[in-house]
């Protein structure tokens, strides 16, 4: 696992590093195996590191990079000389190609090209790749844009479908139920494109495993190869997106984007015995065009673009990658967008007085507030001297926690890794929205992340990540023992207020009494007016 993933950790780790330096540098990174054009085995981890080398320049203007392939080891002493001769000139050469390859007899640059398609659009695979009652596994088969592909199978063919999904579905024996009573849940949407699909004609069942996790995902396929026999062809849908700054990304933050495409595609290859029809991977432009925000996304999608290439040459039948845009209507990307309207729309009240309310859309909780200066005291009373409000450092620390802990009673909340980016600053007269999107990540936790305005795609202003756990007593402090400590010096104020000449703040920020010094620690007495 970790030696998947080091020829992306290393680069990234290298890039956040640089990001801390205003000075302009280049960086090359230099590897092999990434093509193919030595005659050699791709190797697919290694396009991983094209994550870090196509987006940090998109987000880190003094940052240039640029991706160097040399040949496979195995080359001629004499020819290796040639290929460093040719490397230092590279790494000397003003050259703005970002991707390049040095062979023994040339240099290759990646360009992207127009191809025509056929006339008839409407047919994505070719009927030759689908068998009449084969059976074919989808996995994100619950999704959206793996439903559209169980649809596009089922309308063609007379095929036995295997959706994949995290999680199962209820019992059918609820399912009248369930589309009675919650027609607008995602688990009755569905439902319902279940039943649209038998309707077809398709033979659909769905299979719960961790893609992610080989254990998992055995059982899943022993589970389905029992009720329907052997797999005929995949279609690898899954996928998970989490836009966010390289600067503020962490290992497992990265890597839970990563796993679905790179551990799911090595488990899928590892399990999958049987000889396949067709293996298509559904990968992303954003492997060619590293988007900001995407540096694990693009790793992801280049993963699975390498591993197309080795596997056509390795294994029987057809290996394809389809590098989608953006679907009109389907898919995360589509989902995210959504998240701009309706996530704007709370339908949920909050308990907390600064929410004014929450929507909830597959999961993901979207809590909102609309903050004024006239109606604000948490903005009023905290004013830069020139004029402008901002909210405070604890007002976001605070609603993280109250977001977390709404409809969680007597539940403590642990925050951690929490990143301020922007502040929060309002106008004279001017009201502004908050948004404050929680996304889920296992069990009683969730990534958080702190916008101003109506655009969920974009920067955060804060970030952290949360979770809830199960309330404990606060240990006993003894007051009168820290104090003795504190005897190095001791300052009182005559009227509450810090003495911070840049701020103007209202009598809600009177409550400093006093703080007493220690060597290492201090203790401040706090008290508010009544």
């Amino acid at each position: 696992h970790h030696q998947v993933y080091r020829d992306f950790l290393h680069p990234a780790y290298v890039v956040q590093a640089l990001g801390g330096t205003a000075s302009e540098t280049q960086l090359s990174y230099v590897t092999t195996g990434l093509s193919g054009l030595d005659g050699k085995p791709v190797h697919p981890q290694r396009a991983l590191s094209l994550g870090p080398v196509l987006v940090a320049p998109r987000e880190l203007e003094q940052l240039a990079t640029r991706c160097i392939e040399l040949p496979q080891p195995g080359w001629l002493e004499i020819e290796s000389a040639d290929i460093m001769r040719d490397l230092v000139d590279e790494l000397r050469a003003e050259s703005h190609d970002t991707i390049v390859s040095l062979q023994k007899t040339a240099r290759w640059v990646r360009d992207i090209q127009p191809t025509p398609l056929a006339n008839e659009t409407d047919k994505i695979l070719p009927p030759d790749w689908v068998r009449d009652g084969g059976v074919y596994l989808i996995t994100g088969g619950l999704g959206a844009l793996g439903l559209e592909f169980a649809k596009h199978l089922a309308v063609h063919k007379r095929v036995k479908l295997l959706l994949l999904a995290r999680e199962p579905l209820p019992p059918e024996t609820m399912w009248e139920e369930i589309l009675s009573n919650q027609t607008a849940s995602r688990v009755a949407q569905r439902i319902q494109s279940l039943r649209d699909l038998r309707a077809i004609g398709a033979d659909v069942s769905v299979i719960a495993g961790d893609i992610t996790r080989a254990d998992s995902l055995e059982r899943a396929l022993r589970d389905g190869r029992e009720q329907y026999g052997p797999i005929n062809g995949v279609i690898h849908a899954a996928g998970v997106m989490d836009d966010a700054p390289l600067m503020t990304k962490n290992a497992a933050s990265m890597q839970r984007v990563l796993a679905p495409k790179v551990d799911g595609t090595l488990n899928l290859d590892r399990l999958i015995t049987e000889p396949l029809d067709a293996f298509i991977l559904f990968s992303s432009v954003a492997s060619f065009l590293g988007l900001p925000g995407q540096i694990d996304y693009t790793a992801a999608n280049a993963f699975l673009d390498a591993f197309a290439r080795e596997r056509q040459e390795r294994a029987p039948g057809r290996t394809l990658v389809i590098n989608w845009n953006a679907w009109r209507d389907v898919g995360m990307a589509a989902n995210a967008h959504r998240h701009q309207t309706e996530g704007l729309e709370p339908n949920m009240p909050c308990a907390h007085p600064a929410l004014d309310g929450y929507s909830d859309i597959g999961g993901q909780r979207t809590f909102v507030r609309t903050f004024s200066r006239a109606d604000d005291w948490l903005l009023s009373e905290h004013v830069v001297k020139d004029g402008t409000a901002l909210l405070s450092g604890t007002t976001f620390v605070e609603l993280a926690r109250a977001a977390v802990a709404e409809g969680r009673p007597g539940q403590t909340v642990e925050l951690s890794n929490l990143t301020f980016l922007s502040p929060f600053t309002v106008a004279q007269d001017e009201s502004r929205l908050l948004t404050l999107q929680m996304t889920p990540t296992g069990k009683d936790a969730c990534d958080i992340s702190i916008r101003g305005g109506t655009d969920l795609e974009s920067q955060p202003l804060v970030m952290c990540e949360a979770r809830s756990v199960a309330s404990e007593a606060p240990p006993t402090i003894n007051l009168n023992l820290i104090a003795h400590r504190c005897q190095v010096r001791k300052w009182t104020s005559p009227d509450g207020y810090l003495d911070q000449n840049f701020m103007a703040f209202g009598p809600r920020w009177a409550n400093m009494k006093s703080v007493q010094f220690g060597h290492v620690e201090a203790l401040v007495e706090l008290e508010l007016d009544e």
